[in-house]
């Protein structure tokens, strides 16, 4: 093979690699500014929430806010702790800008046969009440 000839084609190998990287991190959400980045909060509420439903199943109820996401990480300090306890998930995903999702229980919901709850992140910006701000009830 032609050294010519190999060198276009490390150069071309490295481009498709290049790209691949662009379009995965900006899925990751590492450029907030994407469209795709917005795809991760939602499928993070989707987790999320199972997760929430999961550990009221176990537990007889969701985490409480003061609680938090953590419980689905680690045995809630806090009561009401559930007699028996295992851990969902192995981390609390954070949002596509570094930081940690909200979670508030509201309790029972209105018709009372199930739990009412909600998962938010700030947005792009880190200001709550700012248009760019995302909730699993969106």
């Amino acid at each position: 093979m032609k050294r010519s000839t190999f060198s276009a084609m490390m150069i071309g190998g490295a481009a498709v690699v290049a790209i691949d990287a662009g379009i995965y991190l900006s899925w990751r959400g590492l450029f907030p500014h994407s469209s795709c980045g917005l795809a991760m909060p939602k499928k993070d509420f989707q987790d999320l929430a199972s997760a929430v439903r999961m550990y009221a199943i176990n537990a007889g109820r969701p985490p409480t806010t003061s609680q938090g996401l953590e419980a689905l990480v680690s045995a809630p300090t806090r009561g009401p702790v559930p007699a028996i306890y295992r851990p969902l998930m192995k981390e609390v995903p954070l949002d596509p800008w570094g930081r940690r999702y909200d979670y508030i229980c509201h309790g029972r919901s209105a018709d009372g046969r199930d739990w009412d709850f909600e998962i938010r992140c700030a947005g792009a910006d880190g200001h709550w009440g700012t248009d760019d701000d995302l909730s699993s009830r969106d």
